[in-house]
């Protein structure tokens, strides 16, 4: 079957099922799915904040190195200067890690009110990160996003 819009054609295959891994919107789908879901099984461990903040990673870190692993072992290491931005990507990325954990464990706090608003707020540093660091173009769509957002926030608070 065949779809005029080629983004439908990268959907489906020739048993018109949508099975591409690589297809953005279901990536991005299947992440934000699974971003949605880890606070809530962290959250029903009822472990401590830094028992949260050091077991999150791990089980990222074993996940992820099923496929890293190869890809990582077969290229040459990257320059230092990249390397050092990674670490420091992993460090913000700690850094929130330490905060969210101690929202998780705190059983007095609702998670469906908390667990969202951090959600919101990451998609809004994104969003402005990427304006200041790659330029990219801010647009009206993109600022009511932002506007949306805020209000979000202050709707779920």
């Amino acid at each position: 079957m065949t779809h005029k819009t080629p983004y439908i054609n990268s959907l489906i295959t020739n048993n018109n099922t949508i099975t591409s891994l690589n297809n953005p919107l279901i990536l991005s789908l299947l992440a934000g799915f699974f971003f949605g879901l880890w606070p809530v099984a962290a959250r029903h461990s009822t472990l401590g904040s830094f028992w949260i903040a050091f077991l999150i990673p791990l089980g990222t870190l074993l996940v992820v190195s099923f496929e890293a692993a190869p890809k990582i072992a077969s290229t040459s290491l990257p320059i230092y200067k990249i390397l050092a931005i990674g670490l420091f990507a992993g460090a913000i990325n700690g850094l929130g890690m330490l905060a969210y954990g101690r929202v998780l464990s705190n059983g007095d706090l609702n998670v469906s009110k908390y667990v969202p608003i951090v959600a919101v707020v990451s998609i809004a540093a994104a969003a402005i990160g990427a304006f200041v660091a790659f330029k990219e173009p801010v647009t009206l769509q993109k600022s009511l996003g932002l506007l949306f957002a805020v209000a979000a926030v202050w709707l779920l608070s």
